[in-house]
């Protein structure tokens, strides 16, 4: 079981997600049952983009994962982007639980206020993520150009044209060299 779980794990390490999902799949037909096959199958649909099928293995995994961080926080991702916020959220709270602070959780639940039009609340949310990165460890995965896009959004949606502007003006003065190629 144990040869399985790291063969699956390498996979998704080489971004072979769809191999990682193939390995995850024949390894349950041994051990349908399996909380650990589950996570890993969840996570390797997650990163297809295949949202649905990532909420039930998820949901498999719980019973004996329900304090395993990466389950919650994937969990909460997908149902993100089922744009399914009422489940969404509590998972969210749980994550906070486990891991307060977490980038992930904060830009999740920014998004997810975005998209419902609490823009004050989104705005904080990307205020936590900033003082996160501020902040974060060696090797602690973040996307600083995807948070900077999303707090440019709630500003032009807040009404916050100048400071929204100045922003992407500082951008579009930072990336010269791109747009002189």
């Amino acid at each position: 079981m144990n040869n399985d779980i790291q063969l699956i794990i390498d996979a998704i390490k080489r971004q072979e997600h769809h191999n990682a999902e193939n390995l995850c799949w024949a390894a349950l037909k041994r051990r349908p049952k399996s909380s650990q096959l589950h996570k890993w199958l969840g996570i390797s649909l997650v990163q297809q983009k295949k949202y649905e099928g990532s909420v039930e293995a998820f949901l498999k995994s719980l019973p004996e994962m329900k304090n395993d961080f990466d389950v919650i926080n994937n969990l909460a991702f997908a149902y993100r982007h089922l744009e399914d916020y009422e489940n969404a959220i509590p998972y969210l709270d749980k994550a906070d639980l486990l891991q307060p602070g977490h980038y992930s959780v904060a830009f999740n639940r920014a998004s997810i206020y975005f998209n419902l039009k609490k823009y004050d609340m989104a705005l904080e949310e990307t205020l936590k993520c900033y003082k996160f990165l501020k902040n974060a460890p060696v090797g602690v995965a973040t996307n600083p150009k995807n948070l900077r896009n999303l707090y440019v959004e709630i500003l032009f949606a807040n009404n916050s044209f100048d400071q929204a502007i100045a922003i992407m003006m500082e951008d579009l003065e930072g990336n010269q060299e791109e747009f002189d190629a």
